[in-house]
């Protein structure tokens, strides 16, 4: 994770040149007020004119009226000198006070004043969760971590979603309908999705991932077994990141807030994994790659003859009837978008944040982290894997088991991460999710006991706030036995 200070690193440096733009404005604009007042003249005595004819004392006098203009001409054209460099002066540093200004706006630095009380929400369906919940959601809040906070609690007898914050720093109140980018968790879905052609025998978890490809497309010598097993459980050795990412995409995140995966589309995915260079042997390790898991969700949308938004709704969200869960924002769910922030730094009671564009809009290939979801839909996910039924259950409980031992503390299955928890007593399926300006956490325990979903809108990790939640929903769990 990257320290929220260095974020503000452009911010500060665009802030100084601000700053010094505008000192130097006013001491400028001083220097031009000062030279352009006239000076006091002084009077003027003018001698007797001759008398009897004296020559000599008009030429006298001729001579120091000229002696006296010859010295006002220069003086004057000092003057005029001293004004053009003032003027001058006055201009240049309006446009470095500009230019700090622009690079503070473009960075998406805003600032926010802090409320006494976080508005809260919630569905009302269990008052002793949301309680639960309550403490730790507004400490997160109040230490300046998030705006905004979207939490789904499963217990043994009762679920809610309730809601702490807003959707920006001077915006609405969250709600469970309040729209969070999912990043990673979006990589569930595709797994799933995977696990549900396999049940319906049009895949094959060990599939070669040559025969999806183009016709005629060549993959590397050494990446020509690898196969939708070996994508699933990050097992493919290809590296995080295509090679062929944006130069200058982690630089721009960092100083405006921007998207990385901008620009990039099926043409550099392609050339990307055409000169991929394998980090490991395919199968042999776990290299956690979103390259991978891009290729898998455009092979999969591939295969199905329509793009991955497309394929994801009809083989995913529309079985469990989540109708909010999209990349592409419909009319009406614009105004319910969080502003994501990649950093947020509380000062007393103002709160400053880095915005953050949004990530994956209109891009066709969001099978790493492209979807957004609400804490409504989420909990419809959460419930759905925790107690599979349905068309989707052969798939959900297949995409949960374990394939892969990475550790004695980590197992892939496809694309769910498994985790021995001690205080729980049990295995949590989980994953952790985040873009720019959004983190997410999703987790629960292998016997369909406790479950949560966290959504925020900042780049603070949520995963420990995540687990915390579950460790409580164990421990209130124990008390009331």
């Amino acid at each position: 994770m990257i320290p929220t200070l260095i974020f503000f690193i452009p911010a500060a440096i665009c802030l100084l040149v601000a700053a010094v733009g505008l000192a130097c404005l006013g001491l400028a604009s001083l220097a031009l007020w000062r030279g352009g007042r006239s000076p006091r003249q002084r009077p003027v005595s003018h001698a007797a004119p001759p008398i009897l004819g004296d020559m000599r004392g008009s030429e006298t006098a001729r001579g120091a009226s000229a002696a006296t203009a010859g010295a006002v001409a220069p003086i004057e054209d000092r003057m005029v000198n001293r004004r053009r460099v003032c003027e001058l002066l006055v201009l240049l540093s309006l446009v470095v006070f500009l230019l700090g200004a622009f690079g503070l706006w473009a960075g998406g630095l805003r600032v926010g004043w802090r409320r006494t009380t976080s508005a809260e929400w919630t569905d009302g369906r269990a008052p002793d969760l949301a309680t639960l919940a309550h403490k730790r959601c507004v400490k997160f809040i109040a230490q300046g971590k998030s705006t905004g906070i979207s939490v789904a609690l499963v217990s043994l007898t009762n679920a809610t979603v309730m809601a702490v914050g807003r959707q920006a720093l001077t915006g609405p109140a969250v709600s469970a309908d309040t729209l969070f980018e999912l990043g990673s968790i979006t990589k569930t879905f595709t797994a799933i999705a995977l696990a549900r052609e396999i049940d319906a025998g049009q895949l094959r978890l060990d599939q070669p991932i040559r025969e999806l490809l183009p016709p005629g497309f060549e993959l590397p010598e050494p990446a020509r077994d690898i196969t939708l097993r070996h994508l699933t459980t990050h097992t493919s050795g290809f590296p995080r990141l295509a090679s062929n990412m944006p130069k200058l995409g982690g630089w721009k995140m960092l100083a405006f807030g921007s998207d990385p995966y901008a620009g990039y589309g099926e043409a550099d995915l392609l050339e990307g994994v055409r000169h991929v260079r394998l980090e490991s042997a395919p199968g042999t390790k776990s290299v956690y790659s979103n390259f991978g898991m891009t290729l898998l969700g455009y092979l999969l949308a591939r295969h199905s003859g329509t793009n991955y938004e497309a394929f994801i709704k009809q083989a995913v969200c529309h079985p469990l009837d989540m109708n909010d869960t999209t990349i592409r924002l419909r009319q009406g769910q614009v105004s319910r978008v969080a502003q994501g922030y990649r950093a947020l730094v509380k000062l007393g009671p103002l709160v400053i944040g880095l915005r953050s564009a949004p990530w994956f809009e209109d891009n066709d290939l969001g099978g790493a982290g492209a979807l957004r979801s609400s804490g409504n839909d989420m909990l419809k996910y959460l419930q759905s894997n925790m107690h599979p039924a349905g068309p989707l259950e052969n798939a959900l409980l297949a995409s949960h088991r374990g394939l892969f031992k990475e550790s004695e503390h980590v197992t892939f299955g496809m694309n769910w991460i498994r985790s021995p928890n001690k205080t729980l007593n049990q295995t949590v399926i989980w994953h952790n999710g985040g873009t720019g300006g959004f983190r997410s956490f999703l987790g629960f325990t292998e016997d369909g006991r406790f479950g949560v979903v966290v959504l925020s809108n900042s780049g603070e990790e949520v995963d420990d706030l995540g687990m915390a939640l579950l460790r409580d929903l164990g421990k209130r769990e124990s008390a009331n036995r």
